[in-house]
């Protein structure tokens, strides 16, 4: 039992190392400093 649980935190723990690599913080800084400018989001989200 340890050994699966070993085994699958291995890989959970690979795939959050490799999410760092692949981030979209720029992109998301863009949109957020769009809308500030634009004094809104420009689309009905609700």
């Amino acid at each position: 039992m340890t050994t699966t649980f070993v085994a699958a935190a291995e890989r959970r723990l690979a795939e959050n190392v490799a999410a760092f690599e692949k981030n979209d913080d720029e992109l998301r800084k863009a949109i957020a400093d769009r809308a500030y400018n634009d004094g809104g989001y420009p689309f009905d989200i609700v």
